[in-house]
């Protein structure tokens, strides 16, 4: 391990809760006074990939939710791991109920909501028979 850079920080912006479609950007930082270092992304503690200090999502998918770490590696000689980020992505379905429940009285929402589910649940029954 390095000395003296045990531990990377791991940032998020705009924030870690987003809704599918969005953009956001990871970024494993150290000690600015040291160079040369690759560094090695995990999500939910699955293999590793080396890449820049930042790491950009375009347009995020539910699957791009999860637990992210980093670490520093320059040569055969690592920093710890990151303290974790987990990422949390909303389906638009789930922007759509919310959006209702803002600008709406609570029963009025409750139907709104119960009819926006019963659509999402229709569509992905008759995508799974291949009638969308």
């Amino acid at each position: 391990f390095l000395t003296g850079l045990t531990q990377p920080t791991l940032t998020v912006r705009p924030q870690s809760s987003l809704f599918t479609g969005d953009s956001v950007t990871l970024r494993c930082e150290v000690d600015q006074s040291w160079y040369g270092f690759k560094f090695l992304w995990s999500k939910d503690s699955n293999t590793e990939s080396t890449e820049a200090a930042m790491k950009t999502i375009d347009s995020v998918k539910v699957s791009d939710g999860g637990e992210y770490r980093c670490r520093a590696r320059r040569g055969g000689l690592y920093t710890n791991y990151s303290e974790p980020v987990t990422l949390t992505i909303y389906g638009k379905y789930f922007a759509h109920i919310m959006n209702s429940i803002i600008f709406c009285s609570f029963k009025f929402c409750l139907l709104l909501s119960f009819i926006f589910l019963s659509d999402m649940m229709f569509k992905q029954s008759l995508t799974k028979v291949g009638w969308i």
